[in-house]
């Protein structure tokens, strides 16, 4: 029997090793990039005067959430997919935990999560409050965008 014991590593378990560290850093850093797209983490620290400079160039949506809310899990892939459509569209999107934003949602007078605002120049264009579908939201955003013309 050969005693291996003593015998360097072959190249080809070396560069298989290698790989799987690259793999295992790739990983890390991509949930790390999208860990940061969940509602519990997407909350820009934005302010009340950030708030309203924004909506007097572009429209904007406030997306208040809270992270023991049920319905705020199930309003999120709507708030998400409107986010995706209006991309191109210069429309701001802020997700706003409701414990975090005393003023904000003092100003909105926000008293329940989920609740969207969409805004725009003249100040509040549509306020959801609960659960929404996606073609309400929709339609206060398109609003809100002609608003600009």
């Amino acid at each position: 029997m050969k005693d291996i014991s003593n015998e360097p590593p072959k190249k080809g378990n070396l560069k298989i090793f290698g790989l799987v560290l690259v793999m295992i850093g790739i990983a890390i850093i991509l949930y790390i990039m999208f860990i940061n797209q969940g509602s519990d983490t997407r909350d820009d620290n934005v302010s009340l005067a950030k708030v309203q400079e924004t909506s007097t160039e572009n429209p904007v949506v406030l997306y208040f959430w809270s992270s023991n809310c049920g319905y705020c899990e199930e309003q999120k892939p709507i708030i998400e997919d409107l986010e995706s459509e209006f991309s191109m569209s210069n429309v701001t999107f802020y997700w706003l935990d409701s414990s975090r934003h005393d003023d904000i949602t003092d100003k909105y007078n926000i008293h329940g999560v989920p609740t969207t605002v969409v805004l725009n120049k003249d100040g509040v264009v549509k306020k959801f409050v609960g659960y929404t579908d996606l073609d309400n939201i929709e339609n206060a955003i398109e609003n809100s965008i002609d608003s600009y013309s």
